[in-house]
């Protein structure tokens, strides 16, 4: 019996030892890909803060990467990034940076960013459209906590392919300039107003964007666009010539005409134009209106629902160093003021322009 044992024990510590060792070479391994995938995406944020601060946007100097965290996109694979950028001095949040196909693709600098308190898988759906995975097949919108299906995703998608045309067109609207170096535009002092903290409406992302760009005006010699400074009550006059619904928000067909019939409210409908551009969605369109130092709203597409998205204040533009990025005031709190993300038509379902006539 001991003669039969003792080969018998050897013999499965031996193929223990094994398995225990392949299992070993087996988490390195996987801790190795994570190194270096991580490695890369930190190389990326250090190029991209390194180009900032020769930009000149010394800010960047105080920030550096830190937690990593892979994102799912819309055909639910981990090609996209989450860094979290900390200040170096203080030990704390910095803001944050998205990376993906080794570009950063969004970014923002702050004590805040969207992932913060978030345990579960987050799917990146385009820029400033982050979804937490419930499980079960559902989604929860990081902004306003709306559940919503997976399934969404697909078939929004093909909704958008199907204008695939129209949209390529609009990105070859993008024109060359005389001077690239000198493409950068930044509008300050524009106001970054929070959905939340209006509580007369809900889902009111446009009427907030529209109300940045009227108090933006208000207080640049045309100060009759707020009777009484209130930022609030500007909003709940725009949600209502735009017919808001605290469900649906506001349909973009009705967003035009409230502007214009606000800004002839308060009797300076000889001293702006409105205008919509829903074919064009060329970075060109944008940035000749920030040089111009208009304020500009675009509606992002967000993947679900025929009408959805999100309607954001464009505040900046930087086509530097090969690239073509935008800054937006957001009007979530869960945002920093100035989020820049990298500029794609695809993303776009329309520009609306406040010009100075």
């Amino acid at each position: 019996m001991k003669k039969t044992l003792v080969p018998k024990l050897v013999m499965s510590l031996l193929i223990f030892g094994s398995v225990e060792a392949n299992m070993q070479n087996t988490a390195l391994a996987t801790n190795h890909v994570v190194t270096e995938t991580n490695n890369h995406v930190w190389d990326v944020v250090k190029a991209t803060i390194a180009q900032k601060v020769q930009a000149g946007s010394t800010e960047f100097k105080e920030v550096r990467p830190g937690k990593v965290t892979p994102l799912l996109d819309k055909e639910h694979k981990e090609t996209v990034y989450f860094v979290e950028l900390v200040k170096a001095s203080e030990a704390k949040i910095g803001g944050y940076m998205v990376v993906s196909k080794g570009k950063a693709i969004e970014f923002s600098l702050g004590d805040t960013h969207p992932l913060q308190n978030v345990e579960n898988p987050v799917y990146y759906l385009g820029p400033i459209n982050y979804a937490e995975d419930l499980g079960n097949h559902y989604l929860r919108d990081l902004r306003t906590g709306e559940k919503f299906s997976k399934d969404s995703i697909v078939v929004n998608k093909q909704r958008r392919s199907n204008g695939l045309k129209r949209k390529e067109y609009a990105s070859s609207s993008l024109r060359p300039s005389s001077d690239p170096s000198s493409r950068y535009y930044y509008i300050r002092n524009v106001p970054d107003f929070q959905q939340r903290d209006n509580p007369s409406m809900r889902n009111a992302c446009v009427p907030t964007s529209a109300t940045n760009v009227m108090m933006y005006w208000d207080q640049h010699g045309y100060p009759n666009l707020s009777g009484d400074n209130n930022w609030k009550t500007v909003a709940n006059r725009l949600g209502s010539l735009m017919d808001h619904d605290s469900s649906h928000g506001v349909s973009r067909s009705d967003i035009e005409d409230g502007l214009e019939d606000y800004i002839e409210e308060r009797g300076y409908d000889d001293r702006f134009s409105v205008d919509r551009d829903w074919v064009f969605f060329g970075f060109g369109s944008i940035e000749d209106q920030i040089k111009a130092g208009n304020p500009t709203m675009i509606s992002i597409d967000d993947y679900r629902g025929s009408d959805g998205g999100h309607n954001v204040t464009v505040v900046a533009t930087d086509a530097r160093h090969n690239n073509e990025y935008v800054a937006v005031h957001d009007n979530w709190e869960s945002t920093p003021t100035d989020v820049w993300f990298d500029y794609d038509a695809e993303d776009i379902e329309g520009i609306y322009k406040v010009e100075r006539e």
